[in-house]
């Protein structure tokens, strides 16, 4: 994968002034200019708000089923997933782990629950953790509705977006090399570079 088809860079002869000026290749354009899709943008961005390590990656674990809105965690799988110490008993879990994620999730899992299964025996083991929030809605399943049949039927159809690398037709650019006068100068500054 060849990112950038061309690059230039500038500096002054102390450093203090650099600049660098880059050409993505037209193919791979798409993951410089395009890397906006709503859903990633929304939800780096909450992400990005929680502080708790663990909190984030229960985020990460619950956001798999939120339009399922319910998760089951037995205790060894909670505690593998997070990677925990070995010595961690549910009470460390409930002071470091639970905590921070009922302080800092509900705002992105409406009505977040969590429940202690328990074993019925000796002690009252805990077994494991239900996780349950207010599921995410989407839309119902149309039976049929990608079919050849239903596509032709004059209906607004939903089309994807591929970028044009992607496409049976697309033809790869040619890619044009540095002149020989421009490949010299660059040689000389970075062994200029190089010198210093």
């Amino acid at each position: 994968m060849n990112l950038f088809s061309r690059f230039r860079v500038d500096w002054s002869n102390d450093l203090s002034d650099m600049t660098a000026t880059v050409k993505v290749t037209e193919e791979f354009e798409y993951v410089v200019n395009r890397l906006n899709v709503e859903f990633t943008s929304y939800e780096l961005e909450e992400f990005t708000l929680i502080r708790s390590t663990y909190a984030k990656t229960v985020y990460r674990l619950l956001k798999q089923w939120r339009t399922i809105g319910k998760r089951e965690f037995s205790l060894d799988e909670l505690k593998r997933l997070l990677d925990t110490p070995d010595y961690y008993l549910p009470s460390h879990i409930d002071k470091n782990i639970l905590k921070p994620v009922m302080r800092e999730l509900p705002q992105f899992f409406p009505g977040l629950k969590i429940k202690k299964v328990k074993d019925n025996t000796r002690g009252n083991p805990v077994k494991s953790y239900i996780f349950t929030w207010k599921s995410e809605k989407s839309e119902k399943w149309i039976d049929g509705k990608y079919d050849k049949k239903s596509m032709s039927s004059g209906k607004v159809v939903r089309k994807e977006k591929l970028p044009e690398w992607a496409k049976e037709d697309y033809i790869q650019p040619k890619e044009t090399m540095l002149s020989k006068e421009k490949q010299d100068e660059l040689n000389e500054r970075l062994a200029r570079i190089r010198s210093n």
